[in-house]
């Protein structure tokens, strides 16, 4: 993640280009349930002052992996605009 920020921040020519990143819940998935996907982007978020975390991991049940319900993609947007606001 820090490696698309930075690049982004570089072709665009603007170092200090702030980012929002949503986080949904991760997959559960037996093969990734050891990696830590939540704590890793807090960890890249906090040594960013320009990249914000948003984590939105109370959505609704979803019935497919990967698939946002409409409830869910509101909640999201919700998080996402709270989440500028309060970081203006």
């Amino acid at each position: 993640m820090q490696a698309i920020v930075n690049q982004s921040r570089k072709d665009l020519a603007q170092p200090g280009l702030r980012w929002f990143v949503s986080q949904q819940p991760p997959t559960d998935v037996e093969k990734l349930n050891t990696i830590d996907v939540v704590g890793n982007m807090a960890e890249v978020a906090a040594g960013d002052p320009n990249l914000i975390h948003l984590r939105a991991l109370h959505l609704p049940p979803q019935e497919k992996m990967l698939v946002i319900t409409t409830g869910g993609i509101v909640q999201l947007g919700e998080v996402m605009a709270r989440g500028y606001l309060e970081n203006q």
